[in-house]
């Protein structure tokens, strides 16, 4: 496969991902370059096994820095960037040579998180010698002259399997941290670069919970104000900004004005926002409006089924992406609200058998809570199933009087089914979902402590 296609890399110490990222590539890129950072491994000898051109960077505490210089030495017609805990899907391969035969000059392509289970679009693929350059000291973006090249979406994707585990993923926080900080001293820095490195340090207090509550709305409300002159940039940091207003959202819950008005903007900003929608459906759940909650639910299964493009441009949750789930927790709503024609009319459209089946029972025999507590003892669900269901059953739980240990063998069994698939994202899945569950459940705290160790040994 000749693409013209040179694959920019930069690494450091990544002796345990270098070989699968290398792997995934090998058979589409034209060359590969590797700009190293100050590895003390064994990760150059072993990216030496799929290229010669590797190169040392000393590290400046500039991502763009090291970025742009793995650009320098590509020489084919495309770059795509990549990184060490990359893996290129090998579906997507059969696509890229279409996308390169096209008059585009750059493409988002759609990264998914492996451990958090949500994809996001970045610029990961563009034209060489176009004067496009990375900007910005960490989570560099792409700059490029927007009155002359012509960007569009790519349906190509990658995983991304990086930050399992916690010790790195806190490291790696504490680093990025102090180079925001750094960022914002820079003199050089644009207003929409400032802009964003003041998202990331407020989506920080506001989840640690830090600094005074008046001077974090100022904060809120200053940061709100500024992303009205954004335009069609606000895409380029949808992630950011979806997560901070979700952020401020729970922040500003108790206070009706300040609230409303987080509320307000976010939905203008993001209202084909999957994510955003999902997380303001929770909130009115929580504070017992069920009404507005279903009506966002179903917005968003209608904008599940209409394939609407512009979701491309924004983030998702994977799990967001099954209708199955969506409808689950619509069917949930409407029962609490004692509508049951409409939980018979979502039923009729959920596509899983178990998902069916427990639902028809639980809404079709009045005696919910007796017939849910029946397809609990008499069947195990297989893992897909029970993971639709869980929202719907949760609504339930404290209500009905299951044996745990019915409930510990299903999610161990998800949990051993994971383990041997090497499903990372299932693993975390299957011991959340049994601590949340410990709350309602008389479950020995020894239990849970043994199969947390099991999950960061198999992560």
């Amino acid at each position: 496969m000749n693409l013209q296609l040179s694959v920019c890399f930069i690494v450091k110490d990544e002796v345990k991902n270098i070989a699968k990222a290398l792997e995934s590539i090998k058979d589409i890129a034209s060359e590969i370059i590797i700009v190293d950072t100050g590895s003390t491994d064994n990760t150059k000898a072993i990216a030496s096994k799929y290229t010669d051109k590797i190169y040392d960077f000393i590290w400046c505490d500039d991502f763009s820095k090291a970025r742009n210089y793995s650009l320098s030495y590509a020489t084919q017609e495309w770059i795509l960037v990549f990184d060490a805990d990359f893996i290129f899907e090998e579906q997507s391969k059969k696509l890229l040579e279409s996308y390169l035969k096209s008059d585009n000059d750059l493409f988002y392509i759609q990264c998914i998180e492996e451990l958090h289970n949500f994809q996001h679009p970045l610029i990961l693929l563009f034209r060489n010698h176009c004067n496009i350059n990375f900007y910005g000291r960490v989570h560099e973006q792409v700059i490029f002259d927007k009155s002359k090249l012509k960007i569009s979406y790519a349906d190509i994707f990658i995983k991304h399997t990086g930050y399992t585990d916690l010790i790195i993923n806190q490291e790696k926080q504490v680093r990025n941290n102090n180079l925001f900080q750094l960022s914002l001293n820079d003199p050089d820095l644009s207003p929409l670069l400032k802009l964003r490195m003041e998202a990331y340090i407020l989506k920080n207090k506001l989840e640690s919970n830090n600094g005074d509550y008046q001077s974090n709305v100022i904060d809120i409300y200053n940061l709100i104000d500024m992303t009205k002159f954004l335009g069609d940039e606000i895409y380029t940091y949808s992630q950011l900004f979806e997560s901070v207003l979700v952020e401020s959202l729970k922040y500003v819950q108790d206070n009706i004005k300040d609230y409303s008005f987080v509320l307000n903007h976010s939905l203008k900003l993001f209202s084909n926002s999957i994510n955003v929608l999902y997380n303001f459906s929770n909130y009115f759940t929580n504070i017992g409006d069920y009404y507005k909650s279903v009506e966002v639910m179903e917005f968003i299964s209608y904008l599940l089924q209409t394939k609407n493009p512009s979701i491309d441009i924004f983030s998702i949750n994977n799990n967001l992406k099954n209708l199955d789930l969506i409808y689950i927790e619509i069917i949930s709503t409407y029962y609490i609200l004692g509508d049951y024609d409409s939980c018979e009319y979502y039923i009729s459209k959920l596509k899983d058998s178990n998902t069916i089946l427990l639902a028809k029972k639980s809404i079709s025999d009045k005696n919910i809570l007796h017939e849910l507590e029946n397809t609990f003892s008499q069947q195990k669900l297989s893992f897909n199933a029970l993971r639709l269901a869980r929202e719907y059953i949760r609504i339930f739980l404290n209500n009905i009087d299951i044996d745990p240990n019915t409930i510990i063998e299903v999610y161990l069994e998800s949990y051993y089914l994971a383990q041997k698939e090497t499903n990372a994202q299932v693993i975390c899945d299957s011991l959340s979902d049994l601590i949340l569950y410990s709350n309602n459940l008389s479950l020995d705290q020894s239990v849970l402590d043994e199969l947390i160790d099991k999950g960061n040994e198999s992560l």
